[in-house]
């Protein structure tokens, strides 16, 4: 039994995105199945990543994030 369903997790996942860390959300898809957190799209760098799944682990119901993230600007630490 999962703790909240997908579509709750994605609401979550798309609203964080869009308010917290003003991403805008057509550049970003998220799919949500069985609780595994799927990121697809493009973020302006690799900065903006560790935030975003950081807070999607840490959202109940979550048991897995995969990404498939590119970055216009490659900033690696």
């Amino acid at each position: 039994m999962f703790l909240r369903d997908d579509e709750a997790i994605r609401e979550h996942v798309i609203s964080f995105i869009r308010r917290q860390l003003f991403i805008d959300t057509s550049t970003i898809e998220v799919d949500v199945l069985d609780g595994v957190v799927t990121l697809r799209g493009q973020l302006d760098s690799r900065v903006m990543f560790e935030p975003l799944v950081d807070v999607i682990r840490d959202t109940t119901g979550v048991v897995a994030v995969h990404d498939n993230i590119s970055y216009r600007l490659d900033q690696a630490p």
